[in-house]
């Protein structure tokens, strides 16, 4: 009987064990999130402004509107490379090519539209990479290219 207990005891905490193992795998993080502020030439915010994120290899479009203070944000994305479309009544559309997201990063990109007409563009297609200012963390992108010397 005593053998019994004791083997009980043994199967419950590598059960404990087991599911604490498997729980905290779910804490990796495989998507990107990217957010920005939009302002107007002298620093006010724009309210209402349609924002389009486009994943360039999908084709995927997000559209939101920024709010009260000019904010967008846009989460749970595939890491990848993007395009911003930001258009406002009364402003240059701003687009910017080349936003490179990587898997578990916050990326911040804050716009400042010209005023002008709507059919009017300011094209960015050389920007500094956007910087994660919203966490400490840290990530690397393996390629294939990084796997083949460890056959």
């Amino acid at each position: 009987m005593e053998r019994q207990t004791v083997l009980s005891k043994k199967f419950a905490l590598f059960t404990i064990f087991l599911l604490w193992g498997t729980l905290s795998c779910f804490g990796q993080a495989f998507t990107a999130n990217f957010t920005g502020v939009l302002s107007d030439s002298s620093g006010g915010a724009i309210a209402g402004a349609r924002v389009d994120l486009i994943n360039t290899a999908t084709h995927e479009t997000r559209t939101v509107k920024t709010g009260a203070e000019g904010r967008y944000v846009f989460s749970q994305l595939l890491p990848g490379s993007y395009e911003l479309l930001a258009e406002a009544p009364g402003f240059k559309v701003f687009v910017q090519k080349g936003i490179d997201l990587n898997a578990n990063q916050t990326a911040e990109a804050n716009v400042v539209l010209q005023v002008g007409s709507t059919g009017e563009r300011v094209e960015v297609t050389a920007a500094a990479p956007p910087l994660d200012t919203q966490t400490a963390d840290q990530a690397f992108v393996l390629g294939a290219n990084t796997m083949e010397g460890f056959r």
